[in-house]
């Protein structure tokens, strides 16, 4: 049974909030640029605050978009919506062009 406009944007929200909280949890993309860091010898938090949140952002964004990538390759063909295409202009409009 396909959603409804209004219910698919909530179930949207939903699966963002989880997703942010995914990330979230246990600073995730902080730990691991602290150990690519420090493993690489490269400006950690003490070092530059201001290109390391820039980094942060940065990183957080691009997890998004991988774990996204990576969700949606997993559902099934069936499950992702069609759009409806409705025409711009009403029949009686079309009609009077002509």
């Amino acid at each position: 049974m396909p959603y409804r406009p209004r219910e698919l944007v909530v179930r949207a929200r939903e699966a963002a909030t989880v997703l942010l909280a995914t990330l979230d949890r246990n600073e995730m993309v902080a730990r691991f640029l602290d150990m690519y860091a420090a493993e690489h010898r490269r400006p950690g938090r003490a070092d530059q605050p201001s290109f390391y949140r820039e980094q942060l952002q940065m990183i957080r964004r691009e997890s998004i978009l991988a774990a996204v990538l990576r969700i949606e390759a997993a559902l099934p063909s069936k499950s992702t919506p069609t759009p409806s295409w409705r025409s711009a202009s009403s029949p009686s409009q079309t009609r009077t062009m002509r």
